[in-house]
């Protein structure tokens, strides 16, 4: 019984260090992607730049690395596919929320005139891929574009649209991240 009672202990030793490791590497790279994103705002570089990709590669990064030391150090060198999914994926989640609280602060508060000049590099790429589109049809898009550029809902987007690609990102480096422990046929990890 009292041995019983100490695996459930562990168990949730496992479930609050899960918790906490992914909030910290969550944390880290959100930072990392919030100095990405203010040295491209204040570089006006705008969204439509190749450095933009950068934060995929962060995203990326920030996933392989915190899932790697959840492995080694937490999980003892061996962590089962599943479990390198949900801390990828939490830590994914975790720096999706930053950015998207920071991306909502900044243009409800720090910059609200950003959203002009996005929407005005949105109207001149629109009219470089399509240079024979008439007024109305302009007009029609910047009107619908303009909708999407509210600070809530980009927030929410962004949150959501990060999360997902946070979550595909981790089906793939789990692949590489997962070290089963085969010693004793302990797989649940």
């Amino acid at each position: 019984m009292i041995n019983h009672s100490f695996k459930l202990y562990s168990m949730e030793n496992k479930k609050n260090a899960l918790l906490n490791h992914s909030i910290v590497y969550g944390l880290v790279t959100g930072g990392l992607l919030v100095l990405l994103s203010l040295i491209i705002n204040l570089s006006n570089l705008g969204p439509k730049n190749p450095i933009v990709y950068l934060s995929y590669l962060i995203l990326i990064a920030g996933i392989i690395w915190g899932s790697k030391e959840y492995r080694d150090k937490i999980m003892g060198g061996f962590i089962s596919y599943g479990n390198s999914l949900l801390v990828g994926f939490l830590i994914g989640m975790f720096a999706a929320l930053i950015s998207a609280i920071f991306t909502f602060i900044y243009i409800k508060f720090i910059d609200p005139a950003i959203v002009e000049k996005w929407l005005e590099i949105a109207e001149t790429s629109m009219l470089e891929k399509n240079p024979n589109m008439s007024q109305d049809q302009i007009d029609t898009a910047m009107t619908m574009t303009e909708k999407f550029m509210k600070p809530g809902l980009m927030f929410i987007t962004g949150f959501i649209g990060q999360t997902f690609i946070s979550f595909i990102l981790s089906l793939i480096v789990s692949i590489f991240i997962k070290k089963e422990d085969q010693m004793f046929g302990n797989t649940n990890q």
